[in-house]
This record gives C-alpha cells, sequence and structure tokens, in this order.
C-alpha cells in the first residue's frame, strides 16, 4: 500500500516525520520523533487518541512512511478499543 501523505497531514508535523497524537476535537497531547518514543507515548497517552488515530489509518500511515509496513498493516487491522487496543499495540510493536 503506498502511502497517502494527505491522509496523514495532521498526525505529521511538517516539520519533521514527528508524530502527533490528538484527541478527536484536534487537541495535541503528545508527539513521537521515533519508534521508541512512540512506545512511550502509547503508554501514557488517552485511550480516546489511540482510537481516533488507529481507526483513522494515522498510525499505520506513519509506520510506513519508516518502512514498517508489517507493522503498519498488524496496527491497521485492529478492532478493539480502550485498554485493549493500547496494549493490542503495545504488544505489535514489542514484536519487533
Amino acid at each position: 500500500m503506498a502511502l497517502d501523505k494527505g491522509s496523514v497531514k495532521n498526525a505529521i508535523s511538517e516539520k519533521s516525520t514527528e508524530f502527533i497524537f490528538k484527541l478527536k476535537n484536534g487537541m495535541e497531547i503528545a508527539r513521537a520523533n521515533n519508534l521508541k518514543d512512540f512506545v512511550f507515548r502509547v503508554k501514557e497517552i488517552a485511550a480516546e487518541s489511540l482510537e481516533y488515530h488507529t481507526y483513522n489509518g494515522h498510525f499505520g500511515s506513519w509506520l510506513r512512511y519508516f518502512n514498517r509496513f508489517e507493522l503498519a498493516e498488524k496496527i491497521d487491522s485492529l478492532k478493539s478499543n480502550g485498554e485493549r487496543l493500547r496494549e493490542d499495540i503495545l504488544r505489535i510493536i514489542g514484536k519487533i
């Protein structure tokens, strides 16, 4: 799947490739500069933000930007929510 940079316009900073965690209302709540930082943020941010980014394909698109296609596909396929979604994301990324 090709990266559609327009689909992550609101999730990737224009100045760098950092991921910008937001709530559904657009409020920025955290940023991640790399995968290690991403994991740290996933552990602490609101589940609402995880759901917003997962279901809109933002996480998958960001991972594809770094050629992490397998991780992107697995995260894009998640259907869980709340704390279960957090656990699923961490389980998938923990396998790298």
